[in-house]
């Protein structure tokens, strides 16, 4: 079973001076790509979040917003009101590097252990992983990203699943669930209504008895990334569909150049497919930010 006290997230320092990892060629904020790059080019060497990252404790699990403007992790840094919680870091611009400090999340962390956020609604709804009473996933809403976030409801549908991606018009969700016997899996929901269909095990992405989870999906819900340890070390791996509820084909390791001993965790694909961001301990023992870019061809 992957280790999941925390989610993982890679950060890395260049060392050039004048060089930002995250600034695009392309000229293109995020999303306005999605609709037009329907060909993009290799990943690239991840770099490490440098600013944002604890030299200590793990940060983990990054949710980037359609924007691109702030990107949500958790962490267990000190300075937090329970055991782990979810912080936030903001850039002025998509050619920007996050240096700002981050800042802890108002209206969503207790004393529990919140982790696992992702973004929809444009920004102004989340979903997350909470242990507070039972192992749920929870949302929480906002009238527009000006204000903070209400009091979080559980989705009672998705009680002890963890590690959630939600599409942005909310009727599709993938999930991560602890099965036992150190094995977790990708499990499917949709809602064609007013509640979300029992999760089903998305067969074609699993294996046993190793473990797949922590997923985001981007390109209108053609491409998938997860972390997977089915090779030993926790990888990030990919794969596409032809149509959102077809089954996924074309299974692939992102990070080619992954560091034997290390773990590649918690991935999470920009809008415009362009950035991949997620949570690695390949320098330090502790868990880092880090993202790696490609190209639109």
């Amino acid at each position: 079973m992957l280790p999941r006290g925390c989610a993982l997230l890679l950060v890395a320092s260049c060392g050039r001076i004048g060089f930002d990892p995250e600034a695009r060629t392309d000229g293109d904020a995020p999303g306005d790509v999605t609709a037009t790059c329907t060909t993009v080019g290799p990943w690239g060497t991840p770099v490490a979040l440098s600013a944002l990252n604890d030299p200590v404790k793990d940060d983990l699990g990054p949710a980037i917003t359609p924007d691109g403007l702030t990107l949500y992790f958790h962490t267990f840094r000190q300075g937090n009101p329970g055991g782990g919680d979810i912080w936030r870091a903001t850039r002025s611009t998509t050619g920007s590097p996050f240096s700002g400090a981050p800042v802890v999340v108002n209206g969503l962390n207790t004393d529990a252990r919140d982790v696992d956020v992702t973004v929809t609604a444009g920004g102004a709804r989340v979903y997350f992983a909470s242990d507070r009473g039972v192992n749920s996933v929870f949302r929480a809403d906002r009238i527009s990203t000006a204000f903070d976030f209400g009091t979080p409801t559980g989705v009672v549908e998705f009680n002890g699943r963890s590690g959630p991606w939600v599409s942005d018009d909310e009727r599709e969700t993938i999930l991560t669930i602890d099965i036992g016997n150190g094995d977790n899996q990708l499990v499917r929901s949709t809602r064609p209504a007013a509640t979300w269909t029992m999760p089903t095990p998305i067969t074609e992405l699993n294996t046993s008895p190793t473990s797949e989870g922590w997923p985001s999906v981007g390109d209108g819900g053609l491409e998938i990334v997860f972390e997977t340890n089915r090779r030993g070390d926790a990888e990030v791996w990919s794969a596409r569909r032809a149509t959102p509820g077809a089954p996924f084909t074309n299974l692939a390791v992102v990070d080619t150049d992954h560091l034997a001993g290390s773990d590649d965790a918690d991935p999470e694909l920009s809008a415009d497919r362009l950035a991949l961001y997620f949570a690695s301990n390949r320098v330090r023992g502790n868990k880092e930010l880090y993202v790696m870019t490609r190209s639109c061809n």
